[in-house]
């Protein structure tokens, strides 16, 4: 399952099933942007949508939760239409995923789409919510992470109400909220 942003809009992760409370959704976002490009002149356009995107990109990866960095090295910037691309690239920090993503973005022209995305099939997840069990409490062995060869957690807790300790309100609504809400964005 793919979760998109595009023009700083997650279409599918606005249709989510439960906006939390404190984030703002990607229509309402999508309108305060669309309503102040239109007193704005190409050059400010061109600056804020770049600093807009390069801020959504850095806070969306550093919100993403990471075990193996998969869901963070996930997130590619395109210009135009979103990826489609499917990646095993790992980047438990962010940093790569974040230079990358920054280039593509400096190479945008005022009033191109940028899209934000992710294709990792867990992603939706993460920022919605819904691991079963709900709460599954510590882990008692390594699991599937000893079974992976990656370091097991024994003893963490990582799901708590079907959402990950690590993002329990997502990545990218909260991303959008603050954005919108920043004062950048009249």
């Amino acid at each position: 399952m793919a979760a998109f942003i595009g023009p700083l809009l997650p279409p599918r992760i606005a249709r989510a099933r439960r906006i939390r409370e404190g984030r703002l959704s990607a229509k309402q976002f999508n309108k305060a942007l669309s309503d102040w490009s239109l007193t704005a002149i190409d050059d400010h356009v061109e600056q804020v949508t770049q600093w807009l995107a390069f801020t959504a990109l850095s806070n969306i990866v550093k919100r993403t939760p990471a075990d193996t960095g998969r869901a963070r090295g996930g997130w590619h910037v395109t210009l135009g239409s979103p990826s489609s691309a499917a990646t095993a690239a790992k980047d438990p920090s962010g940093g790569s995923t974040i230079t990358t993503g920054h280039a593509t973005i400096q190479q945008s022209k005022p009033f191109q789409v940028i899209w934000i995305s992710n294709n990792v099939e867990y992603i939706r997840i993460l920022e919605e919510g819904g691991f079963v069990p709900t709460d599954p409490g510590p882990s008692k062995t390594g699991g599937s992470a000893s079974k992976a060869g990656r370091k097991a957690r024994k003893g963490k807790t990582l799901v708590k109400g079907g959402f990950s300790v690590q993002a329990p309100k997502g990545m990218v609504g909260i991303t959008l909220h603050e954005l919108a809400t920043s004062g950048i964005i009249k």
